[in-house]
């Protein structure tokens, strides 16, 4: 405080004083610079004559009001024991220069303590040894005498010792507020391109300075003050580590910002366009799947999780609408894991039916003893129909290989592809994989259920890609149609098992490498490629008549495009449409019955028989499967429509008997 005031207050001699102030300076000055670096709590008084307050850290720690006009408040001064009369101004003046003397000795709530034995009629308060001010008890009248006085003496020393324990236990309370805090971990995260705010607290006031790349490794955030708000914003600028020093009023803390990038980014999925009467769930499951792994843009080094429970996908009436909430783990080395669920819209649209104008066969080799590719083709462009695949497959290599169906579109314009179709296996029954992939791609057919395929410029598409371990054998029967934009090249292969399967639906660029790995059309199609992959066959049957006989894969028929190095035994894959037109002549009624003779070994089959659907199970010579019996009454004809296709695995031609 100001000399002059300090002599006023006192009402002391300035000499003596003067000269032991000097002294004082003198001999603490020097550990004074050294101790004040750094944050020293506020201390400061308000009031008047008719209540002071001492305040430390923003807390009122002490209430100074008069004393009665009888009782004379006396102070001890700092230099000499004397006590002297003293107002509440004045008092609370000397207690905030006494304590700001004793904080020059460092900030422990833990050095605030009170002396009791000194003089018990004066409980002094004292910080870092430094007496602060003292309570005088209450005076006792001279007309107590005895046991009396001394009970009196008693309580007044335990009140005015206890008021002097509440307002150390108040300093102590104070001096515990830090100068300078932050609200949350001295250490912040914060994602690539966001931005972080921190809040102040603390007793300091005042401007906000900061300090950054205290790591030396500037650039890695942007910091700014916010003065009016009392805080701090970070902004991410690239991944690592930095350390940002906030100081106020001397008081300093250290944020220590780490910068990381999210695994990946997420766009809006595209929906999935799928079309059928009914699209079951298990169709729409793959498809939702990859739309979300389409949405995800990794950052390097990170990978894709899909949890092992799946998702709930229900199936899809005609023009109905769905949204697959798909979950999703993306995580990767320093960088920050995303959990997400990506919502898919799946949407029931109508797709007008056409005709088959290709059958690509790829069966050569049936069985797969290196790693090779396997077939090569175009689809048909948009106005000729749809190509039907069948491929049927066995590894007799020795070792694990992949097997792999993809779509490329190596054209500069987008193409839609409408795809349908079912596959099974690897597994080790070669008759029960094809009867399985033929039997869901029957199914398909007749609820008209198809997707919608998207191939971007220069992509590519895997439409399979499974491990394919030795001696089991795979199995598909497909059908695409380019519905618009140019008509994609159709790949199969069997590279080998060193890279684990890709995601299948999932669009990703044609490189180069792969280009260049791809042969040029139309030189180097494979000859398994058969048009009109369609037989109509009629058929009659009389009651009392012979028995009718319908072969069906016994004409040999020759390749589209390599009549001389390619034929087609047993019209695997063609679709098979009979009419048997049953007559009864007769003036009885009688039954028609028709069955399924495995013509050339064994075999299985799927037959929709009128609007009747009809699995035959593995069946061998001289065994017959019964498709349908007929009762006709006397002179009546019926129209039966049969359909099959021949299916991989088993030994075609077969042959369709109408009998008694």
């Amino acid at each position: 405080m100001p000399f002059g005031m300090y002599i006023r207050t006192h009402r002391v001699l300035l000499v003596p004083r003067l000269l032991l102030f000097l002294l004082f300076i003198g001999a603490v000055i020097p550990s004074l610079a050294r101790q004040n670096e750094g944050w020293r709590p506020r201390v400061a008084w308000g009031g008047d004559e008719t209540r002071t307050d001492v305040n430390v850290n923003g807390m009122t720690v002490m209430v100074f009001r008069p004393k009665p006009s009888s009782v004379t408040v006396m102070e001890e001064d700092v230099f000499r024991p004397l006590f002297q009369p003293i107002s509440t101004i004045e008092r609370a003046i000397l207690v905030t220069d006494r304590l700001n003397q004793s904080l020059t000795r460092g900030v422990r709530s833990d050095s605030v303590r009170v002396d009791a034995q000194t003089q018990p009629d004066v409980p002094r308060v004292k910080v870092n040894g430094i007496m602060i001010t003292s309570v005088s008890a209450d005076a006792i009248p001279s007309t107590v005498k005895g046991k009396a006085r001394k009970r009196s003496l008693e309580v007044a020393r335990a009140k005015a010792e206890s008021q002097a324990e509440a307002w150390a236990s108040n300093l102590r309370r104070a001096l515990a507020i830090p100068g300078l805090t932050l609200q949350g971990d001295t250490t912040r995260l914060i994602p690539m391109g966001e931005m972080r705010t921190i809040a102040l607290g603390g007793a300091a006031k005042g401007a906000i300075n900061l300090v950054t790349g205290m790591s030396g490794a500037a650039g890695i955030v942007n910091a700014t003050v916010d003065e009016t708000r009392g805080m701090i914003r970070l902004t991410a600028i690239r991944p690592g580590r930095d350390v940002i020093t906030v100081e106020r009023e001397g008081a300093t803390v250290r944020i220590n910002a780490v910068v990381k990038s999210y695994a990946a980014s997420l766009q809006t999925p595209r929906p999935v366009e799928v079309t059928g009467a009914v699209v079951p769930a298990s169709r729409i499951a793959p498809l939702a799947q990859a739309a979300a792994r389409n949405a995800i843009t990794l950052t390097l080094g990170a990978r894709v999780v899909f949890p092992e429970d799946g998702f709930q996908v229900n199936a899809l009436g005609a023009g109905q609408i769905q949204n697959v909430s798909v979950p999703v783990r993306i995580s990767g080395a320093d960088l920050l894991t995303v959990d997400r669920k990506i919502q898919v819209p799946v949407i029931n649209r109508p797709v007008a039916s056409s005709g088959v104008a290709t059958l690509l066969y790829s069966n050569d080799p049936e069985r797969v003893k290196r790693s090779q590719r396997l077939f090569f083709a175009r689809l048909p462009e948009p106005q000729e129909g749809a190509a039907r695949l069948l491929y049927h497959h066995q590894n007799g290599s020795s070792k694990a290989l992949r097997f792999t169906v993809e779509l490329q579109n190596e054209s500069d314009a987008p193409a839609r592809v409408l795809f349908t179709g079912g596959d099974a296996g690897p597994a080790l029954d070669t008759i029960w994989v094809g009867y399985r992939a033929g039997a869901d791609f029957v199914d398909a057919q007749e609820n008209r259920v198809g997707v919608t395929l998207e191939l971007p410029p220069h992509s590519r598409m895997a439409i399979r890609d499974v491990r394919f371990p030795d001696e089991l054998t795979i199995s598909g029967l497909m059908q695409f149609r380019t519905l618009s934009g140019p008509s994609p090249l159709i790949k199969i292969t069997a590279p080998e098992a060193g890279t684990p399967p890709e995601t299948t639906f999932l669009a990703s660029p044609l490189t180069p490498q792969r280009i260049a790995a791809s042969p040029t059309p139309p030189a180097s199609l494979s000859p398994h490629i058969y048009s009109n992959p369609l037989e109509k066959v009629k058929a009659e049957y009389a009651v009392g008549g012979r028995w009718t006989f319908v072969a069906f894969g016994k004409k040999p028929r020759p390749s589209a495009i390599s009549p001389e190095k390619a034929t087609l035994y047993g019209d695997y894959g063609v679709s098979y449409e009979i009419a048997v037109r049953m007559t009864n002549p007769t003036s009885q009624a009688a039954t028609a019955r028709v069955v399924f003779e495995p013509s050339a070994g064994y075999a299985r089959g799927v037959f929709l028989v009128g609007n009747r659907r009809v699995e035959v199970p593995l069946t061998n010579m001289p065994a017959e499967t019964p498709l349908g019996s007929f009762h006709l009454a006397p002179g009546e004809t019926r129209d039966v429509q049969i359909r099959t296709i021949p299916l991989s695995g088993g030994n075609y031609p077969a042959t369709l008997i109408v009998r008694p």
